[in-house]
């Protein structure tokens, strides 16, 4: 069998059994196998993943008995006042407490509920607006988002606003509680993007504001506006207490398929006081319930189905409150790891295909200690990539590739010293005589 031969071979059923498995990875049918590489390269690496401490409580319209819907200021107060009880770390609201025409009594009874927590556990939202006729929010009502002044880089890349379209009563912001962004209203439909990610800076001229996630980071690691550094394009250093990579726009990536994520619960499971239940120490919750809410960032967000509205690659539909709570526990976690572009994946495909046709021009002995040697340079050069960069390459179709590559050279290489027969002096003879 001629070099061309063999190569059009390999190239047919690598090319092959690229596209089955590739297929097979984007529908996540091969999840478990990424878990587990990922997991080797972590192990070789060193790298730490931190138990995230972060759980979602979820107001869902279909709740009953609890919730009325949309949730007033006195079902907020209610539940304020009983998860208390079980003493949360940071409580980070993500619906806008604004109400039109909220009776006093009822913005009351929240104010008094929110006095029972510190200035550094309860973080409220806002929602931002880009739009070049509206007028520029007066320094105080600014400060409520903790503008952060160590910045370097160019920051026209940042998510723009011109105003605060919406903030929680003013009852409420005057107790001095922070009230971070949680979207910024463009005016437009932008379409959505491709893979998940969460904005952790906004901008308003030259002043940089963090997000609802970043702020609640800070809240939970005890950090001043002032003891942030932001590298753009690079990082956020959230004071010595944890390092957050960001792209150019200050966005954070949420990696695929992520397996470390916040817990998530019903909002109902506080329906009855605790300090009524004669079981004080878990409040009349199972023990996987109160673990849940003690000592941990509670994030109370809208989740019932019109707010679901974020695809994810593994198609399903989520809402900004369950993005939210990915967002912060990947940041707890330290879970920065994700494959490579879509791109580099497929130029590393590339150079392995390219690798095994020359392979295949030697004799079947040198080709088989070749594949070999292609297999141990391939995962040795994933482990320093990973190491280097915090980014991997799906194994799927590159161990599908070296496999082809190490069966073609047992297959269809030869024993021979030469891969192709070369003409003998008789035949050359032969030839001479017959012209």
């Amino acid at each position: 069998m001629r070099n061309h031969q063999r190569a059009i071979i390999f190239l047919l059923f690598g090319l092959t059994a690229s596209f089955f498995v590739n297929r097979e990875d984007q529908r996540g049918g091969i999840d478990a196998i990424n878990a587990s590489y990922e997991d080797w390269l972590r192990a070789t690496s060193g790298e730490k993943l931190n138990p995230p401490s972060v759980t979602l409580l979820r107001i869902d319209d279909s709740e009953t008995g609890f919730w009325g819907w949309p949730p007033n200021p006195l079902d907020y107060a209610q539940l304020l006042h009983r998860l208390k009880f079980y003493n949360p770390k940071v409580v980070a609201i993500e619906p806008t407490l604004h109400w039109q025409g909220a009776d006093k009594g009822l913005l009351d009874a929240l104010r008094t509920a929110c006095l029972k927590y510190g200035k550094g556990q309860i973080l409220l939202s806002s929602i931002l607006q880009f739009n070049e006729a509206s007028q520029r929010p007066e320094e105080a009502t600014l400060s409520l988002l903790w503008p952060l002044s160590s910045v370097a880089g160019d920051p026209k890349n940042i998510p723009a606003f011109t105003s605060i379209i919406s903030l929680p009563n003013q009852r409420l912001t005057s107790l001095g509680f922070p009230a971070a962004f949680t979207s910024i209203d463009l005016g437009e439909d932008t379409g959505p993007d491709e893979g998940l990610s969460v904005p952790l800076l906004a901008r308003i001229d030259q002043t940089i504001v963090p997000s609802f996630v970043l702020l609640t980071i800070m809240l939970e690691l005890g950090v001043t506006a002032d003891e942030v550094e932001i590298q753009l394009g690079k990082t956020i250093n959230v004071g010595n207490k944890t390092t957050i990579p960001i792209d150019p726009s200050g966005a954070l990536a949420i990696p695929r398929g992520i397996r470390i994520g916040a817990m998530i619960h019903n909002a109902s499971i506080l329906a009855h006081n605790p300090e009524e239940n004669s079981e004080q120490d878990t409040g009349g919750l199972s023990e996987k319930e109160s673990d849940a809410l003690a000592n941990r960032v509670i994030l109370i967000g809208l989740d019932n189905k019109g707010s679901r509205t974020i695809p994810t690659e593994q198609g399903e539909v989520i809402s900004q409150a369950e993005l939210f709570a990915l967002a912060i526990a990947t940041i707890q976690s330290n879970s920065y790891f994700g494959p490579v572009s879509q791109q580099t994946a497929w130029i590393a495909w590339a150079l392995i295909l390219t690798v095994g046709v020359i392979i295949l021009r030697h004799k079947r002995r040198r080709a088989i200690s070749f594949s070999l040697l292609l297999i141990l340079l391939y995962f040795t050069g994933n482990m320093i990539l990973f190491q280097s960069t915090q980014r991997w390459i799906s194994p799927a179709v590159p161990f599908a590739l070296l496999t082809c590559t190490l069966l073609s050279a047992l297959l269809l290489t030869t024993t021979g010293k030469t891969t192709d027969k070369l003409p003998s002096v008789e035949d050359a003879k032969t030839e001479d005589n017959e012209i």
